[in-house]
């Protein structure tokens, strides 16, 4: 799992000093919090962690001016005290266009993304990723957003066996997800100060590994505050309905996941730092018992930005 900290950090390293140059930027995190269930199960095991974060950003300059292309490298490392580690490297780029002043903004994304999971190693793969959308600013009040991805997870270990525990394994790996998601997003700006946000979503999961495979239908609202220059207040809820196929064992899975979120952010002295302050509760109710769980996480950190 360092491979992650020492890739972020070569990055980090690489990049912190070029990124004055017009185009680039570079956001470092440091957090610390308690996740009270981090392998998400219906037994909870909470821990206390700290995690790492490091984004860049590079933007080529528009040629011609209605097309841009933006090159991004996401790391994020998080270190539990009682618990293996997780870490997470996404590679990608977008290519932007504008159309009719501005009012149309398609862009189309290619990534690849590799997650690896110490404490569930069932869960690491490598994933590619693509994706359209298309953003319509309808008034200055008022924007739309469009979105369909598709995406393909090659797993990287063997998977638990139906009505084994987790020390069970099937001999060999095997397992691939294709996954396609489509949203819809309206964004509404209320005031100058107050803005919300609605998504609707359905995505469908296939997997090799039959019990794995689900249609997904979800929503998400978000209210956004900000009294202050320096200062932002985030809640949002979500609501999603995750139906499964056939486990083979004539047992049926259906799972309603509910969650609220609050984040205050803060910019500090000068602008290219903030500081966080976040809660989220999850709460997913499945019609298999062993699925069925909750999750509080509480955080707090510090952004750099160069």
């Amino acid at each position: 799992m360092w491979f992650f900290l020492g890739i972020g950090l070569l990055i980090c390293g690489f990049c912190v000093a070029p990124s004055k140059a017009a185009g680039c930027s570079t956001v470092m995190e440091l957090t610390a919090g308690y996740d009270d269930n981090a392998p998400l199960a219906a037994t909870p095991q909470g821990s206390a962690f700290a995690a790492y974060g490091l984004a860049l950003q590079h933007v080529v300059p528009p040629s011609p001016e209605s097309l841009a292309v933006e090159w991004h490298v996401v790391a994020h490392y998080r270190d539990y005290f009682r618990l293996p580690d997780t870490g997470r490297l996404t590679v990608g780029a977008t290519l932007h266009a504008s159309l009719f002043q501005d009012r149309l903004q398609p862009a189309i994304t290619a990534e690849t993304t590799a997650y690896r999971d110490d404490m569930l190693p069932e869960e690491e793969h490598d994933e590619m990723l693509a994706a359209i959308s298309m953003e319509w600013l309808i008034s200055g009040r008022l924007t739309l957003d469009a979105t369909q991805s598709w995406s393909r997870r090659q797993y990287r270990n063997p998977q638990p066996m139906l009505g084994q525990g987790r020390g069970f394994r099937l001999p060999a790996p095997g397992r691939k997800d294709d996954h396609r998601r489509s949203e819809v997003a309206a964004t509404l700006f209320l005031t100058p100060v107050l803005q919300s946000s609605l998504v609707m979503e359905y995505a469908t999961n296939d997997s090799s590994l039959v019990r794995e495979s689900y249609h997904r239908r979800g929503w998400a609202f978000s209210l956004i505050w900000t009294p202050t220059d320096t200062t932002e207040i985030v809640a949002s809820a979500a609501l999603q309905r995750d139906e499964f196929q056939g486990r083979g064992d004539g047992r049926q899975r259906t799972d309603t996941n509910l969650a609220f979120a609050w984040r205050l952010s803060r910019i500090l002295g000068r602008d290219d730092r903030q500081f966080f302050l976040e809660v989220t509760w999850r709460d997913n109710e499945s019609t298999l018992s062993t699925e069925t769980y909750r999750q509080t996480v509480s955080q707090c950190g510090l952004s750099w930005y160069f």
